[in-house]
């Protein structure tokens, strides 16, 4: 796969970065729909067990989603925690040091709505712990993410995502 080191430096700072920090680079997301993203597949696809295959790819589409908050959240699953920590390895995101700071960064994900459908998204902690202050049920945001390949699991594809940064419409 080629990787890219601008991909990585852009990697390291989205990822560390915390949701109100001042500067967060707004103008680098482009806007999407989840519908627009999930159309976009990862160029690499890595094959782990006879049905479980990674999709990686060196491209972020950073992007700010407008979705429908609905205030449910879980643990990241096992499965999603594997996927992350073999992307970060893939994309040769700083040592392993970083790539195990990288990881403690997400933990969560949460549900959002987009048209109707359903999407548990990634959230780093930083924004995760705002959500609780600042949103209530039905609250429409702006997402600030970034694809992170998907798995696919018997032939249905999963697309992952992990959210950098959030707005709250007023």
């Amino acid at each position: 796969m080629k990787k890219s080191i601008c991909f990585s430096i852009f990697l390291l700072f989205f990822i560390v970065q915390t949701s109100y920090s001042q500067g967060f680079p707004y103008h680098l997301y482009a806007p999407r729909t989840f519908a627009e993203l999930n159309k976009i597949d990862a160029r690499e696809k890595v094959r782990i067990t006879d049905t479980v295959s990674l999709l990686l790819g060196d491209e972020p589409y950073y992007s700010a989603v407008r979705l429908e908050f609905t205030g449910k959240s879980r643990d990241l699953s096992v499965k999603k925690l594997s996927h992350y920590k073999y992307w970060v390895a893939a994309m040769e995101v700083g040592d392993s040091k970083r790539a195990i700071d990288i990881l403690s960064v997400i933990e969560k994900e949460f549900l959002f709505r987009e048209c109707g459908k359903d999407y548990w998204i990634t959230v780093q902690t930083t924004a995760a712990d705002d959500f609780r202050k600042e949103l209530k049920d039905g609250d429409m945001i702006t997402l600030y993410l970034m694809k992170a390949g998907g798995i696919e699991t018997s032939g249905e594809l999963e697309h992952m995502y992990l959210t950098n940064s959030f707005r709250v419409y007023q």
